[in-house]
């Protein structure tokens, strides 16, 4: 099967090894940082999608909209996460533990990266959230992370990443409770 996967540039440094362990042909597009940029991108990409067989969100939710598009030949998979840092945590329960300690004002630095990620205006941040890799022997940047939460006067804590369910949509494993199906010409939305 050949599989499309639309993501935030964040996860590059994750989805190249995990997409060689894919049993499935893959070909990633990194979307724009700017959501509305990255919206229009992931529904021209499914209204006009040609080879593959089926295009693959792994931002999650968070790049769908209320008024939504029409799909259009080809499946496209959201997994049912929030957002990247969800996906990488493995759940929405996971994301929304940690994320409750701060009332949403928190940032995170993600496995592989080199600056910090915020899913919030950087004002509002509090805290930095470091996601541990525990799997992919990724570059251990927590240093340079805790020392970015000291400079900014953040508290520091850490997350271990969770990669199962962005091994699983890899893995073409999609009729779970965990992932949403929109098939060919449904409405795409929340």
């Amino acid at each position: 099967m050949r599989l499309s996967l639309f993501a935030n540039a964040a996860l590059a440094p994750i989805l190249t090894p995990l997409s060689a362990l894919s049993p499935h042909e893959t070909s990633t597009v990194l979307l724009s940082s700017i959501p509305s940029e990255a919206r229009r991108q992931l529904r021209t990409a499914s209204q006009n999608a040609f080879g593959p067989d089926a295009l693959l969100l792994l931002d999650g939710m968070d790049l769908l909209s209320e008024d939504g598009w029409q799909n259009g030949d080809i499946p496209l998979i959201v997994p049912n996460v929030h957002n990247v840092v969800a996906l990488l945590l493995g759940s929405d329960d996971a994301y929304r533990h940690l994320f409750s300690f701060y009332d949403g004002s928190l940032c995170w630095f993600l496995p592989g990266t080199h600056q910090e990620f915020f899913c919030s205006p950087q004002a509002d941040c509090q805290a930095l959230c470091y996601l541990t890799d525990t799997q992919m022997d990724l570059p251990d940047k927590s240093l340079k992370a805790r020392t970015i939460a000291q400079l900014q006067q953040w508290d520091y804590l850490e997350a271990p990443c969770n990669f199962s369910l962005l091994e699983s949509l890899l893995g073409g494993q999609w009729e779970t409770e965990n992932t949403m199906i929109f098939g060919p010409g449904e409405l795409v939305q929340l």
